[in-house]
């Protein structure tokens, strides 16, 4: 049996924050309970599409889903083991934003069968959080960190963004020390990416923020990756770094290209070569589940070669590598033979090392990754 990653997404937040572009809006009780209703019952329109796989991870993503009341956690686990066949051993993660979890919460967390939580802390800088728009504090944190630990959680990710505004290398560094003397077990570090129609794009636009260089943006991820290194953090991907055994089951699915089926706003799919979308609007998610029919916006057939290139370009970014073998068993070509060329003159500028059973990046190709991932497409 194959196994199936499942992301739910819960598109309501106390408050969009000023860099994102993702699909989410102010909390509104009655529209979080419509939105609910109507989720679950495309969750049992999904059940025919997971019939012969085993799901082995869910991620219930957002927005905000610790917004939601514990008790809709535990009604949504309970619907999903119902119409889905889902692994004993299955990575169950939640999205948990600091300030909107107490300890209520936390123990529908427990009942409904969370195993693993994703904090978004991005900042332990108070003025920093505060200007991108987020609405907690370093307080809020450490408060949820503790809250999570008496209620036995001890797999917990923190999300951390370099390059803020207003802020140098030893600002980010001595954010990334707080958050690993919390003793989390994973940390996703990324850089800042304004997206057009955000706030901040808008104010980048118009002069109005200090953003730091591209070179002491680097110097924040490289220093970011050796603190990490020094502190039992194994980097296994270009923003991902855990404790031996923590590593993200969900995100690795994704990477690897294994099937998953997305639920809810804007979610989406891939599975059996077709890559789906669900409607991004409430308006037509609701009007199509009313009328019987999976929300689907719009959809593609993955041939072959968009498969590959796809493999490739994410299997690079990964601390592995691309497995030779792995490669020439799916897609029935010798790698060193196919990608001969590239391959030979990224080694040549010390982009990628050929370690005999695969190839990968160096610590200078993860700074310049996207010379290496062109050549694939």
């Amino acid at each position: 049996m194959k196994n199936l990653a499942l992301y739910i997404h819960i598109p309501f937040c106390e408050k969009k924050c000023h860099y994102c572009d993702f699909i989410s809006t102010p909390t509104n009780k009655d529209l979080q309970e419509k939105y609910f209703s109507y989720l679950l019952k495309e969750v049992s329109m999904l059940k025919d599409k997971a019939r012969g796989y085993k799901v082995d991870s869910v991620f219930i993503g957002g927005g905000t889903p610790s917004v939601l009341e514990g008790e809709k956690i535990e009604i949504l686990l309970e619907t999903l083991n119902k119409d889905f066949e889902i692994s004993k051993d299955a990575e169950i993660t939640i999205e948990v934003n600091p300030g909107t979890l107490n300890n209520n919460k936390a123990i529908s967390y427990k009942k409904a069968g969370i195993t693993r939580l994703s904090l978004g802390i991005q900042s332990m800088n108070d003025i920093t959080l505060k200007f991108i728009g987020r609405i907690h504090n370093k307080t809020d944190v450490i408060r949820t960190l503790q809250i999570l630990k008496e209620n036995s959680f001890s797999n917990i990710s923190g999300d951390l963004i370099f390059g803020l505004p207003n802020e140098d290398l030893e600002d980010f560094k001595r954010s990334l020390k707080e958050v690993i003397d919390l003793g989390l077990s994973h940390i996703s570090m990324y850089g800042l990416i304004l997206e057009e129609g955000t706030l901040m794009y808008t104010w980048k636009q118009k002069g109005l923020l200090k953003m730091p260089s591209e070179e002491e943006e680097r110097k924040m991820y490289h220093e970011g990756v050796e603190f990490l290194e020094e502190n039992n953090f194994i980097q296994y991907e270009i923003s991902n770094f855990a404790k031996l055994g923590f590593e993200s089951k969900h995100n690795i699915g994704y990477w690897e290209l294994k099937p998953y089926l997305g639920l809810g706003l804007g979610s989406h799919s891939n599975i059996d070569d077709k890559r789906y979308w669900n409607e991004s609007k409430f308006d037509m998610y609701f009007k199509k589940i009313q009328e019987g029919k999976l929300p689907i916006g719009g959809s593609e057939s993955i041939d072959i070669k968009l498969k590959e290139a796809e493999y490739l370009i994410l299997a690079i970014r990964m601390n592995k590598g691309i497995i030779k073998k792995d490669y020439e068993d799916k897609f029935s070509h010798i790698l060193m033979e196919k990608y001969k060329d590239p391959i030979e003159r990224h080694i040549k500028n010390d982009l990628l090392i050929d370690t005999g059973p695969s190839i990968k990046l160096s610590k200078k190709g993860l700074d310049l990754s996207n010379l290496v991932e062109v050549d694939f497409i």
